[in-house]
């Protein structure tokens, strides 16, 4: 491979979990991705939806996507830091795969899947194992 195609490749490395990560945050923007139900009266519930985005699920106890939306904008950070700082990846890949376990964790408690949630949580999955299998590519061609 030639050098002009290692700097490709290395730029590509770099660019897509910082895309899929942008992605993530984006999806968390309409107001149909965290689903609650409330209960109207005792044999009647209904069903609404917000954004990630809004304080109202934080007001009924759901923490999960206040806390997914800020560790999302860290993660965006630090992927645009990571361009000049490589050691960061590391981080956003642990933060990426906090991400993912919180997703999963949260339709088990509060039984708010949405497809939204799943394509959430596929997206920092994805950014997660791309940065940890970059990172193992780039320890086995140096040692």
């Amino acid at each position: 491979m030639d050098e002009s195609m290692k700097k490709a490749v290395s730029l590509l490395k770099k660019i897509v979990p910082a895309v899929l990560l942008a992605v993530a945050l984006a999806i968390m923007i309409p107001p149909s991705g965290v689903r609650m139900e409330f209960m109207i009266s005792p044999h009647r519930s209904e069903e609404k939806l917000f954004s990630f985005f809004s304080f109202v699920p934080l007001r009924h106890g759901n923490f999960v996507p206040v806390v997914l939306v800020a560790v999302g904008l860290a993660l965006i950070i630090l992927a645009a830091l990571s361009f000049r700082f490589a050691v960061l990846r590391r981080f956003i890949a642990i933060g990426a795969g906090f991400n993912v376990v919180v997703s999963v964790a949260a339709w088990l408690v509060f039984d708010c899947f949405t497809p939204f949630w799943a394509a959430i949580a596929v997206l920092y999955a994805a950014a997660a194992l791309l940065l940890f299998w970059s990172e193992k590519r780039e320890e086995r061609s140096t040692v």
